[in-house]
């Protein structure tokens, strides 16, 4: 499961780069802090860190913001993985797992964000498909009420997860999709 989530978040912050994209604003020094929900806390913490450094990478002739995604408690975080991101055209967002990676991959569709809206990625030998579920949806979760959310369903293998993300402010919760119900993984605690 833990392998799952890393790669859910490379995934998601792999390709958060619009050419000024409102759902998710890239800029450097930005930073942000999600606490893991109990069912998916792991020893290594209880909360994830992505931070945009602040120098960019050229790789291949294109300019790449440089993610850092870390994960601890409070101020005590280790790095677990350096990704890229850029943006693309009308919004599309690109990332690269790492900068060895030589195909790209589409982690946000280009504009108009539009229910039923989806497209494929592979990153690190998975393949991924997403959608557009929902354009202003509602989640409420252990911090805080997000309202007006995008919502992008992303399948990987047997795994289905739904990505909430908020104007001006990028992705704000990630629950698991199971035959239960919808079960909160992550969420936004600081930006």
């Amino acid at each position: 499961m833990k392998n799952l989530l890393i790669l859910f978040i490379l995934i998601i912050f792999t390709a958060k780069v619009f050419a000024q994209n409102d759902y998710y604003p890239l800029k450097k020094g930005k930073t942000w802090i999600y606490q893991y929900s109990d069912d998916f806390i792991s020893a290594s913490g209880s909360q994830s860190r992505i931070k945009i450094l602040e120098e960019q990478e050229i790789i291949e002739g294109k300019s790449y913001y440089v993610l850092q995604t870390s994960i601890g408690d409070e101020n005590q975080f280790d790095v677990l993985q350096t990704s890229y991101l850029r943006n693309g055209e009308n919004g599309l967002v690109y990332g690269l797992a790492n900068a060895k990676m030589a195909k790209e991959h589409i982690l946000i569709a280009a504009r108009p964000l539009e229910i039923g809206k989806s497209w494929t990625a592979e990153a690190d030998g998975q393949k991924s498909s997403s959608v557009i579920s929902g354009t202003n949806e509602k989640l409420i979760t252990p911090e805080k009420t997000f309202n007006h959310c995008l919502v992008i369903e992303t399948e990987m293998g047997d795994a289905r997860i739904r990505s909430y993300f908020q104007k001006g402010v990028g992705l704000v919760a990630s629950t698991l999709i199971l035959p239960e119900g919808e079960k909160l993984m992550q969420y936004l605690v600081n930006q």
